[in-house]
């Protein structure tokens, strides 16, 4: 149950994760003023997807969805996914800060129900007993 979790707790951050991609992305796109840089800075981010950034990307977001499935593991992506979050939010308000309407504050619940998710599953009793004793015992109990 608790990888099922995990897996939609990434699901539901995916949308907000890419939004602030692309706002970020489109930012530092802009962000040079005139049509030389412009056109400079699209060329240098489709080289970096293209060549060795994108296979990276796809490594770790594979890695990312894997360490789900380690009952060891899944608290540190847990917490990493709620940093995720939080680090996505903090992002998109900076970034559209005075120009948000309340309308479009629902953006934020996808993510805010991943971040809940990701701290029921960051169970730090449960992550300290896996690393001090190495047996299967330890790590199977549940938590109170």
């Amino acid at each position: 149950m608790r990888p099922l979790l995990y897996i939609v707790a990434a699901l539901l951050a995916l949308p907000q994760l890419l939004i602030t991609s692309a706002f970020l992305l489109l930012d530092h796109v802009t962000g040079g003023g005139t049509l030389g840089t412009l056109l400079s800075r699209i060329v240098n981010v489709l080289f970096l997807f293209f060549s060795w950034g994108g296979a990276v990307v796809l490594v770790l977001m594979l890695l990312f969805l894997a360490i789900g499935f380690s009952t060891r593991w899944r608290p540190i992506g847990a917490a990493l996914l709620v940093l995720l979050v939080v680090s996505s939010t903090t992002s998109l308000l900076v970034l559209l800060g005075s120009e948000m309407t309340p309308d479009q504050v629902f953006v934020f619940i996808p993510g805010l129900i991943a971040a809940a998710i990701g701290i029921g599953l960051s169970d730090y009793r449960r992550f300290a007993s896996a690393f001090r004793k190495n047996d299967a015992a330890a790590i199977s109990q549940p938590s109170s």
